[in-house]
């Protein structure tokens, strides 16, 4: 109600238009976006990619809606998947492209003082991480809400989502939002 105050804006004026004035982006909208880069990047890796068979066919199959996104996309770009052009096959030359820790640290017990716990973090960070760009993120889901959170080195964030969403699709538009 403030910013609508403060914008001089009627009372009714939907959420999705104060976004737009604000420069927001909506979230669903993001979640297009970012689906159609990922597919994008996807095409862009070739044969490396999971969506090429051993054959080099897609191995894929669209469903109509997100089969007309991409053709809309591709026709406001002018251009088509025949258009872009593969990367180098660098993935493999790579060492440890992406690497995800599971394993406990000294920091994650909760048993330790919060002072300890952020000096054990910090040497962790500085000692066995410090060339890695380091994402955390994390997905909670109740009866009433998805909720996504996030923290990088560029960014942090914290959205909730449509509570149909399951905890592990939550746990990838995470992980997706904080590498974008």
């Amino acid at each position: 109600m403030a910013v609508r105050v403060a914008l001089g804006m009627p009372k009714w004026t939907p959420n999705i238009v104060l976004m737009k004035i604000a420069g927001q982006e909506v979230l669903s909208e993001k979640i297009k976006r970012l689906a159609a880069q990922f597919f994008i990047r996807q095409l862009a890796n070739g044969i490396q990619s999971p969506i090429y068979d051993q054959n080099c066919k897609p191995s894929i199959k669209l469903i109509k809606k997100d089969e007309v996104l991409m053709a809309n996309l591709f026709a406001d770009l002018d251009t088509s998947t025949d258009h872009i052009i593969a990367f180098p096959d660098t993935l493999f030359t790579r060492i440890n492209f992406c690497e995800i820790h599971l394993s406990d640290f000294s920091f994650q017990n909760k048993a330790h003082p919060v002072f300890l716990i952020k000096d054990l973090f910090e040497e962790a960070v500085s000692k066995e991480f410090y060339d890695y760009h380091i994402i955390a993120t994390d997905a909670s889901k109740s009866h009433s809400f998805t909720s996504i959170a996030g923290i990088s080195n560029l960014q942090s964030f914290v959205y909730r989502i449509h509570p149909i969403n399951s905890i592990f699709t939550a746990e990838a538009l995470a992980i997706c939002q904080a590498l974008d």
